[in-house]
């Protein structure tokens, strides 16, 4: 519950301020990644649904249909008031669980999403430019080793 509310949390956040868009507009991509982006987008929303619509009729199953297998979700009604039928309560969870799967279904669908084309994109990087990625990190780790090596104590 507390991994849905952070991660519902987050998107509404970058959503909201407009980092994500900043984002995925600021990427140049080729007509290739563009294609296989478009495709993986496709396939990762079908997907997403799918996982939904599967989750929720397996709990539409065990709250309705399968005696009061799930009847352990409403400790406070069922233990603490005395209802003689539990329909209503059931009806209320339920409609709590659409929200509850859809706030950890379509984060992670996103997040895969945009981890699958960021590394599309990377393994997508020609030579050159891997090459002068190369190059700089070289370069970054020449300066950190001598900045490391005059601030290490003399020792005699």
């Amino acid at each position: 519950m507390l991994l849905c509310a952070v991660s519902q949390s987050t998107y509404f956040a970058v959503c909201y301020s407009g980092s994500l868009c900043f984002v995925l507009y600021g990427i140049r991509l080729s007509d290739e990644c563009s294609t296989y982006c478009r495709k993986i987008v496709l396939t990762y929303t079908i997907v997403a649904w799918v996982v939904m619509v599967m989750n929720q009729s397996f709990m539409l199953y065990s709250m309705f249909f399968s005696g009061g297998y799930l009847d352990i979700l409403l400790p406070p009604i069922g233990t603490y008031i005395n209802v003689s039928d539990l329909m209503i309560p059931r009806i209320v969870m339920f409609l709590f669980s659409i929200q509850l799967n859809a706030t950890w279904i379509f984060p992670h669908a996103m997040s895969f999403m945009l981890a699958t084309i960021f590394t599309h994109q990377y393994n997508t990087w020609d030579v050159s430019a891997a090459h002068v990625f190369r190059k700089y990190v070289f370069i970054i780790g020449l300066i950190v080793a001598t900045h490391y090596d005059r601030h290490q104590p003399k020792v005699i």
